[in-house]
């Protein structure tokens, strides 16, 4: 099916702020279940090991600090709430865009998003 969409092409939508290094993606109705922490002990222990992928800012720096940078955050169930990544060289603002598809009968959909932490193309060109 992703032939389908390849004539479609990316719109910038607005920036995003990091002020983690990190970016998480979620339904805005789980919000109000993350989890904050301070415990400063605790999340230089699962820093180092990557252990906990709990919905909570504990689980978020475990899972982007892994070797993958990434990692699904999950509730007391193991129900899957959000996404993390690192946002690559850590604070600031990035651009977000969309991918649009018109499916017909004025039926137009947002079909991909994607945050650009690093432009490959400018990249090493300063």
């Amino acid at each position: 099916m992703k032939e389908n969409y390849e004539n479609d092409s990316w719109e910038y939508i607005g920036s995003i702020g990091v002020d983690s290094g990190q970016m998480m993606l979620s339904d805005p109705s789980y919000v109000k279940h993350f989890a904050q922490s301070d415990d400063v002990v605790k999340l230089n222990e699962v820093i180092k090991n990557g252990s906990d992928n709990s919905y909570s800012y504990l689980g978020a720096c475990s899972q982007s600090t892994t070797p993958q940078q990434a990692g699904v955050l999950v509730n007391d169930i193991g129900a899957e709430l959000g996404i993390v990544c690192s946002s690559g060289f850590g604070d600031g603002s990035y651009p977000v865009y969309v991918k649009r598809h018109d499916f017909g009968n004025n039926n137009t959909r947002v079909v991909e998003m994607k945050i650009e932490f690093v432009n490959e193309d400018e990249w090493g060109q300063e």
